[in-house]
């Protein structure tokens, strides 16, 4: 037997490297840092997907809008009719058909252009969840999501309101201060149809992805006008800035006469000459005639 030979059983190990606690925390630290440094990254690119898709949907609404028109002669849809303009036959119908009997939902607009996208209410909702949501939180669906599209409309000067000198008796006195036809804008490429809109009273969306919308959109110059600078948590927002919601880095999506929708800040937004096609200034407002 070789002498010479050893014991393998009774080798010594060698020691296990391992990390000691400075490199543990120089590892931890590293990645603080890169998630410091990717988090910014990863919001903004959801801020630009979010506009993104606000910005399609505002595309596909003002198809929708100029679709209609073609259908009635060229005229605009009411951004908010009489309400005997929406009743009996001429009531809007629901997506399953029936009459929508109920006047103040069928004055607002998504149900009397929901024809023209199918009655898909996904592009004015954001997505699916928030519609499921909807449908999930309030019983009557058709009434609510009538009031909630990330999108309002213009409706003092594109259509027309009741409620905003479009009434017979303000006819009288100021004339017709809103486009009633595709063919009377002189300036479609700069005026606003629709824009990013927000709400907040007893009935919100608050639980929902994305629950910032209202159905119409008022211009600065209107009844109170806007205040000075814009406040996202005003407890009135249609005081502050006429709903209009500045969501997408301190700006709105809004979609111009054309078809084409652009993203615009509060300065932009506060020019009468983006509302009103007849604006020939920043504040101009409706005069007697």
């Amino acid at each position: 037997m070789d002498d010479r030979r050893t014991d393998n059983r009774t080798r010594p190990c060698p020691a296990t490297a391992g990390f000691t606690l400075i490199e543990l925390l120089v590892v931890i630290a590293i990645i603080a840092v890169l998630i410091s440094i990717l988090l910014p990254s990863l919001g903004a690119a959801r801020g630009v997907a979010k506009a993104t898709r606000e910005l399609a949907a505002a595309q596909q609404t003002m198809i929708a809008l100029q679709l209609y028109a073609q259908d009635n002669g060229g005229r605009y849809l009411p951004g908010m009719p009489d309400r005997r303009e929406v009743s009996g036959r001429s009531a809007p119908l629901d997506g399953q058909g029936d009459a929508i009997d109920d006047p103040l939902t069928a004055q607002r607009y998504p149900w009397r252009l929901a024809p023209y996208f199918d009655y898909n209410f996904r592009g004015l909702y954001g997505d699916d969840k928030a519609l499921a949501a909807l449908q999930e939180r309030y019983a009557d669906f058709v009434y609510t999501v009538s009031l909630f599209p990330s999108l309002g409309m213009n409706v003092a000067y594109v259509g027309g309101s009741v409620n905003h000198l479009g009434d017979t008796t303000s006819q009288r006195i100021f004339g017709k201060v809103f486009l009633e036809r595709d063919d009377q804008a002189n300036r479609p490429t700069e005026v606003i149809a629709f824009a990013s809109a927000r709400f907040r009273g007893s009935l919100t969306l608050a639980e929902l992805p994305d629950p910032e919308g209202f159905f119409r959109v008022e211009p600065p110059t209107f009844g109170v006008g806007w205040q000075e600078s814009y406040d996202p948590d005003a407890e009135a927002p249609g005081v502050n800035s006429g709903f209009v919601s500045l969501r997408h880095g301190n700006k709105a999506v809004t979609a111009m006469l054309d078809g084409h929708a652009e993203i615009l800040g509060w300065d932009d937004l506060r020019d009468m000459r983006r509302w009103a096609d007849q604006a020939t200034s920043e504040d101009w407002v409706p005069e007697p005639r």
